[in-house]
């Protein structure tokens, strides 16, 4: 008895299609994968993001007050990763000019924070109504 395979020129384009659909796909889950921990270890270590930012602050045509190690401490590490974020969607020239202007801000932000120091009290009475 003879067997006849029903063979449909469409089954073998959509075979082929399919085998390309699922190697697209693992590549694209692979590539997710490694752009994921990539993003972790960038939200985890604030280390690059002070190299880079310490490479714009050296640009500045002055030299400032306060010390790359307060303007660190005063962004915080939250601040250090959108910091590095705008740096790797503006471009170097801008975030550059964004980082000199901000420790320049952050600066007379501390300058007027020490003048009124003095001045601040307490809370120590709520009125109900």
């Amino acid at each position: 008895m003879d067997t006849v395979l029903c063979v449909l020129t469409l089954n073998i384009y959509y075979e082929k299609l399919f085998i390309f659909l699922w190697f697209w796909l693992l590549f694209v889950a692979i590539v997710s994968t490694i752009n994921s921990m990539k993003w972790v270890y960038s939200l985890c270590s604030s280390t690059k993001a002070q190299k880079v930012i310490q490479n714009y602050l050296s640009t500045a045509p002055m030299k400032s007050q306060i010390t790359d190690e307060q303007f660190f401490r005063t962004l915080g590490p939250d601040g250090l990763f959108v910091m590095e974020q705008m740096a790797l969607n503006l471009g170097d020239i801008p975030a550059s000019y964004l980082t000199i202007s901000m420790r320049n801000i952050c600066q007379n932000w501390a300058d007027s924070e020490d003048e009124y120091d003095d001045d601040r009290q307490p809370l120590t009475t709520i009125k109900s109504h």
